[in-house]
């Protein structure tokens, strides 16, 4: 294995850093891998075989949104929809939702913070941008850690920057190898940044993101200029019409906005925005 690596190396003269992969992997880049390209130099700065764990994951997950019947959801939503400001924006979508690789032993209800929604499942773009965004989010923990102001660099070496050796492989990092980092006088101050990345692993980061039926009342610019909804109403609009789209959903978990489970305010309150994630069992 390790004879295959070096020659892996020797074959690529051009120098090609973890910073530029990085680079290239953002939407925005001029630079557009192709899948080949994304898969070599994945397992490359990741490791051996993630590409293909990663895209697995993701196929799953796109398979289980594939089963979801968004119209017959909608019409199943009609008298909500209905009861609300018709200037008010209400949709539903499959969406991939994601958190913090930190949060991945929280209670669901806590742990995904982001959505990226996937209105048209049959489009290969969407799926390779947010199969490049996944690879992006493992890799860059390993860049710097710090605050804005006081960000220390990890990969200091070329060594680390080109991964030539597998100890440098993101399946392989362990912040506490790098001694000179965890020891500077800014990280000494930052233990929160420095337990993070201590609990920093590849399976954490892809683990945090899930397919789910996402529904969205209102959630945008002019929320507050499109009327208003009573929470305690349209949560119980939700708490009749949902069984009956929950038996057909191959559903793990369902998140309600306003933390509903903890909240300790009074409900009975207008509100000018909710979203429901519905998770679906994917894997």
């Amino acid at each position: 294995m390790i004879k295959k690596y070096k020659l892996f190396l020797e074959s690529n003269e051009e120098k090609y850093s973890i910073f530029q992969f990085s680079n290239d992997l953002h939407y925005y880049s001029e630079n557009k891998l192709d899948k080949s390209e994304i898969k070599k130099w994945t397992d490359h700065f990741i490791g051996d075989g993630w590409y293909d764990i990663i895209d697995g994951y993701l196929t799953k997950a796109w398979d289980a949104m594939k089963k979801v019947d968004i119209d017959t959801i909608n019409d199943r939503l009609y008298d909500i929809w209905d009861e609300i400001p018709s200037d008010k924006d209400k949709w539903v979508t499959t969406a991939i939702i994601y958190g913090d690789y930190d949060k991945i032993n929280e209670p669901v209800k806590r742990k995904y913070g982001g959505t990226m929604p996937v209105i048209d499942l049959e489009k290969e773009e969407r799926y390779l941008m947010i199969l490049k965004d996944i690879i992006r989010t493992i890799i860059q923990p390993t860049f710097k850690i710090g605050g804005y102001k006081n960000e220390v660099q990890i990969r200091q070496t070329e060594a680390e920057e080109y991964v030539t050796d597998k100890k440098f492989q993101c399946v392989n990092f362990d912040i506490m190898n790098y001694e000179i980092v965890y020891n500077s006088d800014v990280i000494s101050k930052r233990k929160y940044d420095l337990q993070k990345l201590r609990n920093y692993s590849p399976a954490n980061i892809l683990g945090m993101y899930v397919p789910c039926v996402y529904i969205d009342i209102g959630r945008d610019r002019n929320s507050y200029r499109t009327g208003t909804m009573n929470l305690r109403k349209l949560e119980s609009d939700f708490d009749e019409v949902l069984p009956t789209i929950l038996t057909e959903l191959d559903h793990a978990d369902v998140i309600f906005d306003m933390s509903r489970e903890d909240r300790k305010f009074d409900d009975d309150r207008d509100i000018n925005d909710y979203t429901v994630k519905i998770l679906l069992k994917f894997y």
